[in-house]
């Protein structure tokens, strides 16, 4: 597993913020333990795998290989919350959509179409 490096001793995982960021390095340490690492950046890049392995907290997903960092961290009911706002959210951004809105407008006209052939 890629995230064993992220394991903390005082919470399930490390969760960092940055102290010091110059054009030559980046210093983090984890809120919780305290631990300090750095990334020293060439070319103004940091290594990308370690970077992710050791931030799992704050990329995990709750689907996919993370799945399980992610049950670890928030729990199962946050999972199904998420989940149901996750459809809510998806019903009212497709509504808002174009192709939603012009299902819409579609209905409407059909509605008008209708209206005008049955009355008298």
């Amino acid at each position: 597993m890629l995230w064993q490096a992220s394991k903390c001793k005082k919470n399930k995982f490390c969760g960092f913020n940055v102290i010091q960021d110059d054009a030559g390095a980046t210093l983090e340490q984890c809120q919780f333990c305290g631990r300090k690492i750095s990334y020293r950046k060439v070319n103004g890049r940091i290594d990308n795998r370690k970077y992710l392995s050791e931030h799992v907290r704050d990329f995990c997903q709750p689907s996919g290989p993370t799945s399980k960092v992610f049950e670890q961290i928030y729990g199962k009911t946050q999972i199904k919350n998420l989940e149901e706002e996750a459809r809510k959210l998806g019903l009212r951004n497709y509504n808002k959509s174009a192709r939603g809105l012009s299902e819409r407008q579609q209905q409407g006209l059909d509605f008008f179409r209708t209206l005008g052939k049955t009355s008298v």
